[in-house]
């Protein structure tokens, strides 16, 4: 009588799923880590992709600024600014804000922003006797040195190995 009641009080049940299991839990904790750590290294990932496009778009226009910095100069006087320059000699366009000028130094001014370094070189343009067009310098065509042109290379370095580099030619365009 015992048992029998025993026997109905505790029923025989048959195992049935009513939550999770440890093995479940360790899975699913697994997946849930693996795809937090992966969108985490993604954000980190997409930053620094953000961060090296405004650099390089800095420099872009830095190295631009020092272009327009040397056509400013140029319209102040060729005979006067451009002519004594040494070409392949590297130049720092500087701004002075107490004249509102710019300027080429010989010594470097210091970083840009804590990060950039700008710099201008020149070098002379030939053109061929034939019909003036541009040549390099060292080419076998009869050539001559057009001293009213030169070439302009503008170039902002930063980090280990990143540059960006602006060329262009120019010209004694007011005859000054």
């Amino acid at each position: 009588m015992f048992v029998q009641h025993l026997l109905k009080t505790i029923r025989y049940r048959p195992k049935t799923k009513q939550g999770f299991g440890l093995l479940e839990i360790v899975i699913s904790s697994a997946i849930i880590s693996a795809s937090l750590i992966a969108l985490v290294t993604a954000t980190q990932l997409s930053y620094r992709a953000v961060e090296e496009v405004l650099q390089r778009t800095q420099a872009e226009f830095l190295a631009e600024e020092g272009f327009e910095a040397v056509r400013v100069l140029r319209g102040a006087g060729w005979s006067l600014v451009i002519t004594p320059l040494i070409n392949g000699t590297v130049y720092y366009p500087t701004f002075a804000t107490s004249t509102s000028a710019w300027s080429l130094s010989l010594s470097n001014p210091g970083l840009i922003n804590n990060l950039f370094t700008r710099t201008v070189v020149f070098a002379a343009v030939c053109r061929k006797n034939a019909d003036d067009d541009i040549v390099a310098c060292n080419a076998p065509d009869p050539h001559y040195t057009d001293t009213g042109t030169r070439e302009v290379l503008s170039r902002v370095t930063w980090g280990v190995n990143e540059e960006v580099e602006f060329q262009g030619y120019i010209t004694d365009l007011f005859d000054n």
